[in-house]
């Protein structure tokens, strides 16, 4: 396969996964790095930009996701679809948006619910006891 066909087509990919739900690439792993450590998490695709080949995730700004992409914005994010057993990693820099009160307003009130988590993520657990479950419907 000619390399050009392949990234056009991993492209149009990675934004159907936008959205599509149930496209394997609308969970990549975002890969980012800080103090000489490398973290891996699951993120949501939420919507690419076309002009500049630029994907849109959130985040809040108290992860330590966050954290790490302000101190260190290069990372990668790792797309696969077992169906067609093919992986992209796609590398780049992380910058931030002004306007997201305009994405935020997009989502539809179950999805901004995903973003309450308890515990918070990245908060140490010290057993299965003190883990709060909570469910949101």
């Amino acid at each position: 396969m000619n390399v050009s066909i392949f990234i056009d087509d991993a492209l149009k990919t990675i934004q159907r996964g936008t959205v599509d739900r149930k496209s394997p690439f609308k969970l990549p792993a975002l890969s980012t790095s800080t103090d000489n450590k490398v973290f891996q998490r699951i993120v949501v695709a939420r919507r690419f930009i076309e002009h500049d080949q630029s994907l849109i995730i959130y985040t809040d700004h108290e992860s330590q996701k966050y954290h790490q992409l302000k101190t260190n914005p290069s990372c990668s994010l790792l797309f696969w679809d077992p169906k067609k057993r093919l992986q992209v990693q796609v590398a780049g820099e992380a910058s931030f948006l002004d306007n997201k009160i305009d994405y935020w307003d997009k989502l539809n009130e179950n999805q901004k619910k995903d973003y309450v988590i308890n515990p918070f993520p990245g908060t140490e657990i010290s057993s299965a006891d003190a883990i709060v479950m909570t469910v949101l419907r």
